[in-house]
């Protein structure tokens, strides 16, 4: 993880938080560990489906929402 922290005017700060791709990918993975428990497929009990299927009913929105909230607590702990 990098991070970059510049001051702006008014007492207002930005931070800009890099995470490298081996961290995002495994943020990813667990993210999809996750959702897929609440999947379910027809033929299948719930959340023990193939993965490749699993990936054609999961969100992929709401995957990286879920991969990226995993990591912005440590990231936040980090900076401050």
């Amino acid at each position: 993880m990098e991070r970059k922290i510049n001051t702006l005017e008014h007492c207002q700060t930005e931070v800009l938080v890099t995470f490298d791709k081996n961290e995002f990918e495994a943020a990813k993975t667990k993210a999809f560990n996750k959702l897929k428990k609440n999947v379910s497929i027809k033929g299948f009990r719930k959340g023990n489906a193939p993965d490749n299927l699993v990936k054609e009913k999961i969100n992929q929105v709401e995957l990286l929402d879920e991969a990226i909230n995993s990591l912005l607590p440590e990231a936040y702990k980090a900076i401050i």
